[in-house]
């Protein structure tokens, strides 16, 4: 009486590619799956970038406002800007990436 788990899955598998090599469409698939994540980390790095940037930036002219209320409204207004500029980012670098079938 064999049951068939996942450990019995796992095993048999792994008996198959030791004997047979990795099946080319895992090995594709793979390599597809480090490529994005590459990619990936590039668009997060891009919009990182834009973020620390656009941070010291409001923060810079937060700073330089006379009273406590401009400084806010400065804040405020720095924040919806840094926000749309880190998306803008994101997506630039998603584009040249290629990423979601976006052409460069």
């Amino acid at each position: 009486d064999r049951k068939l788990n996942s450990g019995n899955v796992i095993d048999a598998l792994s008996d198959l590619f030791i004997l047979r090599a990795v099946p080319s469409f895992m090995a594709e698939a793979e390599r597809v799956f480090q490529q994005e994540t590459e990619k990936l980390r590039k668009v997060a790095k891009a919009a990182g970038k834009e973020a620390k940037t656009a941070a010291a930036e409001a923060k810079a002219e937060a700073d330089d406002a006379a009273s406590e209320e401009t400084a806010a409204e400065t804040a405020a207004q720095k924040t919806k800007a840094a926000a749309k500029r880190v998306a803008d980012a994101a997506k630039s670098e998603a584009k040249s990436q290629n990423l979601g079938g976006a052409k460069p």
